[in-house]
């Protein structure tokens, strides 16, 4: 790429020698794009196109065209006058040292150096915009002269096909350049490093593990490290020959290596695409590295490295998210803490619910910090012991559980418009008693009227619904409790939080509150010196699904008769000691 450049450079030199200035007056077409401008900026090809189009409309015929192209930074016109200014000028070569974009030195254009050398007096210059001449975020003292030294020439500029005062010419490059916003410097620096990483270039930290990072003629390098690329090509060798990670870690930490070997960083290691010659583009795929003198491996070993990567990818059910029955609903019963689910370190079935403030509550409390959830043969877990509860949902008779759940939302209403209605007949006999406390009552009474006519309709709502409820039927129910367990999960999970408000968690017994706030009390079996949870032995529909049954059976010895813990309305809870 760059003896391309070399060669076209040298090319375009031989043609300037052979321009000869006309005997009138020369039109010159000048074109500039530098490499951050190529996303949205017209290309050389359109700029020049343009000029040429601007010239048939006014009747000219363009003697010279001349371009700068991938020139970054604030740049010049490569003449002596320029060069002459720079030199006795202290405040231009200051702001070259402060904002130049390479070595702190000026950045000079060949192509339009060249149109300024060749310039006589009443000649034509054709620009596609006001910005193409010359860009600067700080104007120096002597640039002023270049407006100078236009109007002086009496050069017409055309800029967009429009005739320009060179001076017009600079108050809108100034004031473009100085009401630039920050969100378009931004954009104008992402498009220069999109253009660089689709280039290959590397952006941000360039330092390579096995590498040594250097600039050779502004181009990056990464040559191998004596001391360091070995290990980097012993860990994908014994990586393919089937070694494990910590394997490789024991062996590298074993030897006289500085680096203390992790399996999180010999994944940094296998997972980097720069060690086979390779990096990722602005679109996340893979592009020749041009930094690279030497890959540790070729690209087809690479990508049998990241084939076996998969496999130390998390499970499925890590990855795509666990879902917990009773997420939400789990309280402490001592400090009224949310209760987190969680699952044990190997990812296995066990699922427990933490105390999120256990640390505190412990101190002043029985409270353990979980609910000591091991779901194995000597202990049922407490999705387990909730999860029969569910059924209630699919009662036959007229959709029994969504009427029930709208009665109990309609009688907590009904109260609460009792409620409003006791406050505003106290207002009322208060402003019969003292119309002049109005002003004083008027916020609460303002309020207070507001609530009722929200109740009022929300009990009309659930009047309309009630109604509704009465002349329709379930037609989506199970039969047994089998068939409540292979729901999916996410519908399990909707139903129990329509059935329970919440449930709240004690060293020796749970708390279930339903929806109709009826509470629901389960106790533990004590065991020597620790609680166990009932097992749930019957869950069950009477034979016209009319109502519904369930009985706990305790960790005892004893069976003695059946204490029931919740009989009412369509479900029976009963418990064996």
């Amino acid at each position: 790429m760059k003896n391309k450049k070399k060669f076209i450079q040298i090319q375009r030199e031989e043609e300037r020698k052979h321009f000869l200035h006309p005997q009138g007056p020369a039109v010159f077409s000048f074109a500039r794009q530098s490499s951050g401008d190529e996303a949205e900026s017209a290309s050389i090809a359109d700029q020049l196109a343009a000029n040429r189009k601007t010239a048939t409309v006014l009747g000219l015929k363009i003697d010279w065209e001349d371009w700068d192209a991938n020139i970054t930074g604030y740049s010049y016109p490569d003449t002596d006058f320029f060069r002459a200014c720079y030199r006795l000028d202290l405040a231009l070569q200051q702001y070259f040292m402060t904002h130049a974009a390479t070595n702190h030195q000026p950045v000079f254009r060949e192509g339009l150096g060249f149109i300024f050398r060749q310039m006589r007096k009443g000649d034509i210059l054709l620009l596609d915009t006001a910005t193409r001449l010359i860009r600067a975020t700080v104007i120096p003292t002597n640039e002023s002269n270049l407006w100078n030294w236009l109007e002086a020439m009496e050069i017409k500029t055309y800029v967009g096909g429009k005739l320009h005062n060179p001076r017009d010419i600079g108050v809108k490059i100034i004031s473009a350049v100085e009401t630039q916003s920050k969100e378009e410097k931004a954009r104008n620096a992402v498009r220069g490093l999109i253009s660089a990483k689709n280039k290959g270039v590397m952006v941000g930290f360039h330092c390579l593990y096995g590498y040594l990072f250097s600039r050779v003629h502004g181009r990056q390098v990464l040559s191998p490290e004596k001391a360091t690329f070995p290990i980097v090509r012993r860990i994908f060798q014994e990586f393919l020959n089937g070694k494990g990670k910590n394997e490789i870690c024991r062996s590298l930490n074993g030897g006289q290596s500085n680096v203390h070997w992790s399996p999180q960083r010999i994944n940094m290691v296998l997972n980097n695409p720069k060690y086979c010659g390779y990096v990722y583009n602005s679109e996340g795929e893979l592009i020749p590295c041009p930094a690279v003198l030497k890959p540790v491996l070729k690209r087809d070993e690479w990508k049998k490295v990241q084939v076996l990567q998969q496999k130390y990818k998390p499970r499925k059910e890590k990855f795509a998210g666990r879902k917990y029955l009773l997420a939400g609903l789990v309280k402490c019963g001592y400090c009224g803490s949310s209760m987190k689910p969680q699952s044990n370190r190997k990812g296995r079935a066990d699922k427990y619910y933490i105390c999120q403030r256990h640390a505190a509550c412990i101190e002043a409390t029985p409270c353990r910090g979980s609910a000591l959830i091991d779901t194995n043969e000597k202990q049922t877990g407490l999705e387990s012991l909730i999860s029969p509860f569910g059924m209630l949902y699919f009662l036959k008779d007229g959709t029994c559980f969504e009427r029930m759940k709208l009665e109990s939302l309609f009688n907590e209403r009904s109260a609460e418009l009792e409620k409003v209605n006791a406050a505003l007949l106290s207002i009322q006999k208060s402003l019969e008693q003292n119309f002049m406390l109005f002003e004083t009552l008027k916020n609460s009474l303002e309020n207070a009227v507001r609530e009722k006519q929200r109740l009022v309709n929300e009990i009309q709502i659930l009047k309309e619904d009630l109604e509704k409820q009465k002349s329709q039927k379930i037609v989506d129910y199970i039969h047994s409790y089998a068939e409540w367990q292979n729901l999916d999960i996410v519908k399990k999970q909707r139903i129990i939080r329509e059935i329970f408000l919440q449930i709240r968690v004690f060293q020796e017994r749970y708390e279930l509150e339903l929806f109709n706030r009826d509470i629901i009390t389960i106790p533990k079996t004590l065991k020597g010196k620790r609680f166990f949870n009932p097992e749930v032995h019957l869950a069950e529909f009477n034979s016209r699904r009319t109502s519904f049954r369930i009985l706990f059976k305790g960790n005892g010895s004893s069976h003695g008769p059946t204490t029931f813990l919740y009989r009412k309305n369509k479900m029976e809870i009963g418990y064996l000691p």
